[in-house]
């Protein structure tokens, strides 16, 4: 970690010349040539072991690729393992181009890491994620892109998922039961005890949006008018929310299932191999493919022969770094507890499954900022240290002199030193009645953050809010004898 006056996070130094790493042909390396003429020289090693694909198209003094150098040498730092190479922060188009070369080229660890990333663009590129998602079968993405594609037109979702697949099927599944329940809602029947203005705004919403505005309720927020008038007692929110639940836990069309089941069954158990067998703490036995376990770990075969290598963890902990190590897509790590996620990201460092190690790190939860930046300091993850140290705030130093290394521990004070000064206050609104739909709409919908809101009732006059809600801001100076009273009963 270096330490820079003006820095958000710990920012690890960058490489000097990092332009010129694959610029030096070294031993018997293989020359290839970019899209915009730019020389690579990579290790065949390197290749054989992360890039089986590209190292079949090397031929002849030059092998021309259609990539641009951007994009190869981010996909060539990948292949040689380094360590905090981010894709979070690319631009969606420099994803996917990362993505097809990945999956192109057989370069797994660079196509998981993808993977994980793409879930974060399905609210903006929802048809091009499902593309992606269902031409290299990944269902998990394909999950995350669902509820974004609600309201799609069934033309453009075909382009996407043609109509002799499955996955087009249940996506018609899917979003046909949003549709019955919007529907439903135009028919008023999920709005009793809603004053008759407030039910007319909810038939117009539902026509002006579509279904899509049922998965999108964070999005309503900033429409203050429809909001406002949408949610102004309980009965509805209250119906809707569970209307939605019952959709997300019908086994008969759930998305999840439907998906999820064309390809494999969740966490079961590894499929015998005939060659390298390892028996784990608790006494389970693996077997694995001697070729994929050399080519993504760096010293389980170097232990020594017999009936089953003893390894240290438990049958949890290496069903999970074992798939990983067999190359199987859409190994969600982001389900497990973070004791667990914690013990694989170990076992992937100690095992060399640079992969495993990754994808580790892509899934390490906010909540844990210390045994999070433990961990990275540990091991080098300079890319995991800046993530965390935003929730570090309010630790208390002995704690984190106990966890981290002096050199991180020096960073990590001038970092919280040089933001001691700064305090982001967010304008507060404050609900003073308990009777209305407010309460109702944050603990139903989970979306009362206080930023988003006072920034949406800075657009409201006074004359639209409902005459249920009551305001404590007295912003608007709105007040008659209704909020009066139940103000005072509040």
């Amino acid at each position: 970690m270096s330490r820079y006056p003006h820095n958000t996070g710990f920012k690890p130094a960058m490489p000097e010349h990092r332009q010129q790493r694959f610029s030096k042909r070294v031993g018997d390396a293989a020359t290839i040539k970019s899209s915009d003429n730019r020389i690579f020289y990579i290790d065949r090693d390197w290749l054989a072991r992360n890039a089986v694909g590209l190292l079949d198209q090397v031929s002849g003094p030059v092998t021309f690729l259609g990539e641009d150098s951007d994009t190869l040498e981010l996909l060539f730092r990948i292949v040689y393992q380094e360590k905090g190479v981010r894709v979070d922060n690319l631009s969606f188009q420099r994803l996917l181009l990362l993505a097809e070369a990945a999956e192109r080229y057989g370069a797994f660890a660079a196509s998981e890491k993808c993977c994980a990333s793409m879930k974060s663009h399905s609210k903006g590129h929802a048809l091009e994620v499902m593309k992606y998602a269902a031409k290299y079968r990944y269902p998990d993405v394909l999950d995350a892109a669902a509820e974004s594609s609600v309201g799609l037109s069934l033309v453009s979702v075909s382009h996407v998922l043609p109509a002799n697949e499955r996955e087009f099927t249940a996506w018609i599944f899917y979003t046909d039961q949003y549709s019955n329940l919007m529907r439903q809602m135009t028919q008023s029947q999920y709005a009793s005890c809603v004053c008759a203005s407030c039910v007319e705004k909810v038939a117009y919403m539902a026509m002006l949006r579509g279904p899509g505005v049922l998965v999108h309720l964070d999005d309503l927020f900033s429409q203050s008018l429809y909001m406002e008038n949408m949610y102004c007692t309980r009965q509805l929110p209250v119906a809707l929310a569970s209307i939605i639940q019952h959709i997300s836990a019908d086994d008969s069309a759930m998305l999840h299932q439907l998906f999820q089941g064309l390809y494999h069954g969740g966490l079961q158990a590894l499929r015998n191999y005939d060659d390298v067998p390892f028996r784990s703490s608790d006494g389970t036995i693996f077997y694995l493919n001697r070729k994929r376990v050399g080519r993504n770990t760096k010293n389980l075969l170097q232990r020594p022969r017999g009936e089953a290598t003893l390894l240290d963890e438990d049958a949890v902990t290496l069903e999970c770094l074992f798939r990983i190590v067999d190359e199987e897509k859409c190994v969600q790590l982001e389900l497990l507890p973070f004791p667990q996620l914690l013990l694989l990201a170990e076992a992937a460092e100690k095992y060399g499954a640079y992969a495993a190690s990754m994808l580790c790190c892509s899934a390490m939860k906010k909540d844990h900022a210390l045994k999070v930046m433990a961990y990275a300091a540990r091991y080098g993850h300079t890319d995991v240290l800046d993530a965390a140290a935003p929730f570090s705030f309010g630790l208390k130093p002995a704690e984190v002199r106990r966890m981290l290394p002096n050199a991180h521990f020096e960073a990590w004070g001038m970092y919280i030193k040089q933001h001691q000064h700064r305090r982001v206050v967010c304008p507060l609104v404050h609900w003073q009645s308990r009777y209305s739909a407010c309460a109702c709409v944050h603990d139903a919908f989970k979306v009362a953050c206080n930023a988003v809101l006072s920034e949406m009732y800075g657009q409201v006059q006074p004359e639209d809010l409902c005459p249920n809600q009551i305001w404590q801001s007295g912003r608007y100076g709105y007040k008659d004898k209704t909020s009066a009273k139940g103000a005072s009963n509040g």
